[in-house]
């Protein structure tokens, strides 16, 4: 298992949660975003990409790949394109 230090690209310094998506994918929610980690690169979201607020708390995934986050403003999904 990999371990992630301060200088990868997580949204923010503080995880909240973590999840697999069924792609492997693994999405961490932070105080400043959520990040999404593939097992090669990072890509991050934040709310100038369209999530309700900075700081994500649970992380749902759905069978069908979507994957949702709860927010301190309420929640964000993130559907993937096939």
């Amino acid at each position: 298992m990999p371990v992630f230090e301060s200088e990868d690209e997580l949204a923010g310094y503080l995880v909240l949660s973590i999840a697999v998506a069924p792609d492997g994918a693994l999405w961490f929610g932070t105080d400043g975003g959520v990040s999404r980690f593939d097992g090669t690169s990072w890509t991050t979201y934040t709310t100038a990409d369209g999530l309700a607020n900075h700081v994500v708390w649970p992380i749902a995934v759905t069978s069908a790949g979507a994957v949702c986050f709860g927010t301190n403003a309420g929640l964000s999904c993130y559907l993937p394109s096939d």
